[in-house]
């Protein structure tokens, strides 16, 4: 497990410091985050809409990847608020829209997230939150700030490789992990209303 931490967390700061884009500008216009910001919790919207039906593992891996999106926004966003903090200072802040979009961003995307943990195999959620988190970021980089990336082919290679060592550590890292955050699932690999109904199943027996 630690093994597989440490060269997702490597791999991980290598392939933001070899992809991650350069350039751009630190006032986007309006339509820009517009499309950028209202489409990414649209796509979020949907996914978490899609999570309502289906197994168990489909409904996680949907909603994982609604969660995984708008953590990429309420980074940019921090970016944002960030910048606005710099300018304006610590009063003028509340003064500006970004404080107010990053505190409702914040708070769905936690639910969420929350919501992502007790739904399912943890071995499902956390691939997509660590993977699709990152690549969700550089695409709004990309839209809302107009960066670019580089064109040097050793470093968009690296990085390449980078990402792929990435995925296959999170993904042998999260097999390590207990199949949900609750106490009655952690452990004996089966989701909560299995192991309830199994203890339904017991006390019956014991009764007879």
């Amino acid at each position: 497990m630690g093994r597989s931490g440490g060269l997702s967390c490597v791999s991980l700061s290598v392939f933001l410091a070899a992809s991650e884009p350069a350039g751009g500008t630190d006032f986007p216009d309006s339509s820009a985050w517009a499309t950028g910001a209202w489409g990414t919790v649209g796509v979020a919207a949907v996914l978490a809409l899609l999570a309502m039906r289906g197994t168990v593992i489909r409904r996680t891996a949907l909603m994982a990847s609604a969660a995984a999106v708008m953590w990429a926004l309420v980074a940019t966003l921090v970016k944002t608020m960030t910048d606005t903090l710099t300018q304006f200072g610590a009063g003028g802040v509340f003064l500006h829209w970004p404080v107010y979009a990053l505190a409702a961003a914040g708070l769905g995307t936690e639910v969420l997230h929350q919501t992502t943990l007790g739904l399912g195999p943890l071995s499902v959620s956390q691939p997509l939150l660590a993977i699709i988190n990152p690549i969700a970021s550089i695409a709004l980089s990309v839209w809302i700030f107009e960066e670019y990336f580089t064109l040097d082919g050793l470093r968009l290679a690296v990085g390449s490789v980078a990402f792929v060592v990435m995925c296959g550590s999170v993904v042998a890292l999260t097999r390590t992990a207990p199949a949900t955050m609750s106490p009655d699932g952690a452990g004996s690999g089966q989701p909560r209303d299995v192991g309830r109904q199994q203890r339904v199943a017991d006390e019956g027996d014991g009764v007879d």
